[in-house]
């Protein structure tokens, strides 16, 4: 879309609905609330992906925001003749090392994307069979007990989330789920439903080549 010119940002400074639109009809990836119906508006607020693609893009050094408008610059024109794979790590660099995975959620919490390599040793590991998201959560708490502590919410004063919720949100669904690193068969339909059985996706052994002079993991 930047190809073709600047794109203009609402006074809120968001992505034009037009936009937001054209980029979820591509289908690329989906948010099961829309896809049911339950969120009419496709917009920027409302498309989880599309705000970290957006953080990402600008915190890249590809994409600048000036006037209230967004624009390639010399990098991300050169950007545009590299081979997908090269754009691949870019990006996924960019989202693991440089983004805060708590901008999608905003729970104060470490949780997800802290140890976000060691979960990805744990899919090596165990991923070709189905496990339930669960399962990973407490593994990266085993390993690191910091993590453990009951989340406070940042919407419903007196309510906490648990660290295995907020692991699926982001390990599993905002990382894993949107890089195509694993396959997601959920129990239920509710959101707070902290598990869902995930197995790894054909491409991850493509990926990553993960090895370990001995496993310490039990």
């Amino acid at each position: 879309m930047l190809s073709n010119g600047p794109i203009k940002l609402t006074p809120k400074g968001n992505l034009p609905v037009s936009v937001c639109r054209e980029l979820y009809e591509r289908k690329l990836l989906i948010q099961d609330d829309i896809q049911k119906g339950y969120t009419k508006k496709i917009s920027e607020d409302n498309v989880a992906f599309i705000q970290a693609l957006k953080a990402c893009i600008l915190i890249s050094p590809d994409v600048k925001k000036r006037g209230n408008a967004l624009s390639l610059t010399q990098s991300g024109q050169k950007s545009l003749s590299k081979e997908r794979n090269i754009l691949f790590w870019q990006v996924f660099d960019t989202y693991t090392t440089q983004f805060n995975w708590a901008y999608l959620d905003q729970a104060d919490a470490q949780i997800g994307q802290f140890g976000w390599a060691y979960s990805i040793y744990l899919l090596h590991r165990y991923g070709a069979q189905e496990k339930e998201t669960g399962f990973y959560a407490s593994k990266v708490i085993q390993a690191f007990p910091h993590l453990q502590e009951p989340v406070p919410s940042t919407r419903f004063e007196g309510f906490y989330l648990e660290p295995a919720l907020i692991y699926r949100w982001r390990f599993v669904e905002h990382f894993a789920g949107w890089f195509g690193l694993i396959e997601i068969r959920k129990g239920t339909n509710d959101v707070f439903d902290r598990q869902a059985i995930i197995q790894k996706a054909a491409i991850f052994n493509e990926l990553f080549q993960v090895g370990a002079q001995k496993d310490s993991v039990k």
